[in-house]
């Protein structure tokens, strides 16, 4: 029993003077281009939690912007607040795309602008996600829409004399509005 107390002792004192013993952990591989200035073991805990539990918060916490839109139930996260890896998988390669989305599989009603009418036809995300209009991204292009409506993409034809197209137009044509379905003025 004395032999064993002095073991248990001796192996005490190293923690005692320099405290517990520290975990390390190594990288389960490197990051991707979005996320490469986290990389580096002091940085792992600015998005994993040490038990692995509720890391959404954490995502959460740089992407402010998806946030606020779960917080207000809309757009495409909304209701996919639970657990941000089963889409963006990270660790991957620094060329990995983290939203690893199927373009032609998308369903963008889910975003609650469905493409319906002409806008159905579009097969190009970027033709109406362009940069300039979409909320700022530095190291990825965003699909997160700063503004929506039909001025986002659409220019006036007629500036000044109604801010709100969709008294007079459908989304199912320009060319045949209101006007022209109650016989004019």
């Amino acid at each position: 029993m004395r032999r064993f107390s002095f073991f248990l002792t001796l192996g005490l004192i190293p923690c005692i003077l320099f405290g517990r013993p520290q975990v390390i952990q190594e990288s389960p591989g490197p990051l991707s281009q979005a996320h490469s200035f986290l990389e580096g073991a002091q940085n792992c805990n600015r998005c994993h939690t040490p038990d692995h539990k509720n890391q959404e918060n954490k995502c959460l916490t740089c992407h402010s912007e998806i946030a606020d839109r779960i917080s207000q139930n809309s757009g495409y996260h909304k209701d996919k607040a639970k657990d941000c890896t089963s889409c963006h998988l990270e660790h991957q390669s620094l060329n990995w795309k983290l939203t690893g989305m199927d373009i032609t599989e998308f369903d963008h009603d889910e975003t609650g602008y469905p493409l319906k009418f002409s806008h159905s036809n579009i097969k190009d995300c970027f033709s109406c996600h362009r940069q300039e209009i979409s909320l700022p991204r530095e190291k990825s292009p965003s699909f997160l829409m700063g503004h929506s409506g039909c001025k986002t993409c659409h220019p006036s034809p007629h500036p000044g004399r109604q801010e709100n197209c969709r008294i007079c137009h459908t989304a199912r044509s320009w060319r045949f509005d209101i006007w022209n379905r109650r016989g004019g003025l």
